[in-house]
């Protein structure tokens, strides 16, 4: 399907740069139609995905958007999801939540919302400037960390069915 569009697109405009977008499933088929473009030697200024993350590596500039209570979002499931994202994408990322649920994505009420981001991610892009929702260009792992944030105390103490002075041991993790 991804293949059939991109010749349909390339049909009718065949130069780009284009913007590409798609919403849940839409997204994963316009990220895919992306890649095709890019591959085939043409420009993709902007790729857009709601609801969903890139699946594969990605060296364009990329707009997602997701609800705030999205099981799709990456900020639901990671403190820092500019780690992994960066690991994806190789160009500028932007990400914008919209406080709706995943099926009322695009309903009336919410559609200005989702409207004014993408007029605001276009015309940054076509003005060629740095989205305002833009994650950082480097990895927090890979900032600057001031001696206090990665200090840390652990305290131990047996537990209370343990007579005392019994080793025991413990499992420390760090995330």
């Amino acid at each position: 399907m991804a293949a059939y569009l991109t010749r349909e697109i390339t049909a009718i405009q065949a130069d780009g740069p284009y913007i590409i977008g798609g919403f849940c499933a839409g997204a994963l088929l316009s990220f895919e139609i992306a890649r095709q473009l890019q591959n085939d030697g043409k420009s993709v200024a902007l790729l857009i995905m709601a609801e969903e993350r890139p699946p594969a590596a990605y060296s364009g500039r990329v707009c997602m958007l997701y609800s705030c209570n999205s099981r799709y979002s990456p900020f639901r499931h990671f403190q820092h999801p500019e780690r992994g994202l960066r690991y994806r994408c190789s160009g500028e990322v932007s990400v914008s939540a919209l406080a709706a649920k995943h099926r009322d994505f695009l309903r009336e009420d919410n559609i200005d919302a989702v409207a004014a981001i993408l007029r605001n991610e276009m015309d940054t892009t076509a003005r060629a400037q740095p989205s305002p929702n833009q994650l950082s260009n480097t990895p927090a792992f890979l900032q600057p960390i001031t001696p206090v944030e990665h200090q840390s105390a652990i305290q131990l103490s047996s537990p209370r069915w343990l007579p005392a002075n019994t080793p025991f041991q413990a499992k420390v993790s760090f995330c």
